[in-house]
C-alpha cells in the first residue's frame, strides 16, 4: 500500500495495513541525531534535481527511511515584504521576514521567537501595504519543496515548481502543502498581542486582514492548478489555542475567522484537495466549527492541555480526522513511557480509520534517537491492522 493510500483510507473512515505516519522535528533534536549517528543510518539514495541556480532534494532520506507516508511542499501567502539578514554573530541572526516582521533568531535551535517589529501594526500602515497581497506569476514561485519560513534567496520559477511538483508525485505518497492560515499570517505582520486586542477593539480592521490572506492563498492555488501543481490537501497552520483555552472564544472565532476558513475549505473541496489544520493548545471547542468549516484533519491535539484522541474519537467518530497527540513529554521517558503512550492511544485511535500518527508537537532534543528508533518500533507493532 503507498502512503497516499494509507493517508486516504484513513481520511475516508478505513482502515489501512498500518497507520499513516508523519513527524516534525526541532533544528536541535536533528542535529542530536546526526550526532548520534543518523546519517551514518540512513541510504542516501534521494534524487536531487537541479535548476539554473539552485537544487532540490526529491523527498526526504530520512523520512522515507522512518516509512513516513506524506511529502511537504509549502505554499507562501505573504506580502512579500523585502528579506534581509540584518545582523549575524556566532549565536543569533536578526531576519527581517517576507510575512513582513523582524525576529531574533538563535541559530541552529527552534525556540520562541523575539519579535522585534512588524510592518502592519495600525490602520494607517495597513492601508500602505495592503496592495502587496496580490499573485504577480512573473514573480518566482509560492510554492517550493523547502519552507518559506525566514528564508532568504534560494527561489525558483513557477515553471521549476512543476517540474519539482511532477518528481514529487511520482513518489506516491500523498502530498500536502503547508502554508499560513488569516490569523496566523496576519498576526506576524500585525502583531500577535495587537491582533488579539484588534479582534475584539477593531473587528472590521481584522476581517479585512484576514479576507486579503484568503483570498492570496485561493489565487496562488488556483494558479497552481492551473500549472498541473494538484496536491492532495492544503495544511493550514492557525495556532488558535493556549494550554488552557482557546485564544478566543468559540463565539468570537465563529463571527471573525469562520468565514474564511468555509471559504477556503469549500473551494479545496471543489477541488478535491483535503483540509488540514494545525492549532495548538487546547481548541476541543472549536472543533464543531472547524468540522462546519469543512477541515478534515486537526492536528498536533496538544497533549499536555488535556485533549487526548482516545476520548475525541468516542465523541466525534470519523467527522473529522486526528493527526498526532503522541505525548512528547512521554516519548521524552524511555522505552517503557513510549510503549505505553502507544499502545494505549494507537489502536484505538486507528480503529476504524479516522487517525495519522504524529506527536503532539514537535519531537523535542530530550528525545534520543534510540528512543525514537523505539517509537517507530512499536508503532510497526501497534499501530498495525
Amino acid at each position: 500500500m503507498t502512503g497516499k493510500q494509507r493517508v486516504i483510507r484513513m481520511l475516508t473512515g478505513r482502515e489501512a495495513d498500518r497507520v499513516p505516519r508523519y513527524d516534525s522535528f526541532w533544528e536541535d533534536t536533528l542535529i542530536s541525531f546526526r550526532e548520534d549517528g543518523l546519517d551514518d543510518m540512513v541510504p542516501q539514495k534521494n534524487r536531487v534535481i537541479s535548476f539554473d541556480d539552485t537544487q532540490r532534494m526529491i523527498g526526504n532520506p530520512m523520512n522515507d527511511w522512518l516509512g513516513f507516508d506524506i511529502d511537504m511542499l509549502y505554499l507562501d501567502n505573504s506580502m512579500r515584504w523585502p528579506v534581509s539578514v540584518d545582523s549575524e554573530d556566532h549565536e543569533n541572526m536578526l531576519i527581517t521576514d517576507r510575512c513582513g516582521y523582524q525576529v531574533r533568531k538563535i541559530k541552529h535551535k527552534s525556540r520562541t521567537l523575539e519579535l522585534l517589529w512588524h510592518a502592519a501594526p495600525d490602520r494607517d500602515a495597513w492601508q500602505k501595504v495592503k496592495g502587496r497581497f496580490v499573485l504577480d506569476p512573473k514573480d518566482a514561485s509560492r510554492i517550493d519543496s523547502t519552507s518559506f519560513f525566514l528564508r532568504h534567496g534560494d527561489d525558483i520559477s513557477w515553471d521549476d515548481a512543476s517540474v519539482l511538483y511532477k518528481s514529487f508525485r511520482m513518489r506516491e505518497n500523498f502530498i500536502l502543502l503547508n502554508g499560513y492560515g488569516p490569523f496566523e499570517a496576519v498576526w506576524r505582520y500585525h502583531g500577535y498581542d495587537q491582533s488579539l486586542m484588534d479582534t475584539a477593539l477593531d473587528p472590521a480592521l481584522m476581517t479585512e486582514m484576514f479576507a486579503a490572506v484568503t483570498d492570496l492563498t485561493i489565487e496562488v492555488l488556483s494558479y497552481a492548478l492551473d500549472q498541473g501543481i494538484r496536491p492532495d490537501g492544503y495544511w493550514m497552520i492557525e495556532d488558535l489555542g493556549s494550554t488552557r483555552s482557546t485564544l478566543m472564544s468559540p463565539e468570537s472565532y465563529r463571527q471573525l475567522i469562520w468565514p474564511f476558513h468555509k471559504k477556503l475549505g469549500d473551494f479545496l473541496h471543489d477541488n478535491n484537495m483535503y483540509f488540514f489544520i494545525h492549532s495548538c493548545g487546547y481548541v476541543e471547542s472549536l472543533i464543531p466549527s472547524f468540522i462546519d468549516a469543512g477541515i478534515d484533519v486537526i492536528q498536533p491535539l496538544q497533549a499536555n492541555t488535556g485533549m487526548d484522541v482516545t476520548h475525541l474519537k468516542k465523541e466525534y467518530g470519523n467527522r473529522i480526522t486526528f493527526w498526532g497527540n503522541i505525548d512528547e513529554r512521554m516519548l521524552s521517558g524511555g522505552a517503557d513511557s513510549i510503549e505505553k503512550e502507544i499502545r494505549r492511544k494507537i489502536p484505538q485511535a486507528m480503529e476504524g480509520g479516522g487517525y495519522i500518527y504524529h506527536s503532539d508537537h514537535s519531537i523535542p532534543p530530550t528525545v534520543s534517537l534510540k528512543d525514537y528508533l523505539f517509537l517507530i518500533k512499536m508503532l510497526d507493532a501497534w499501530g498495525t491492522c
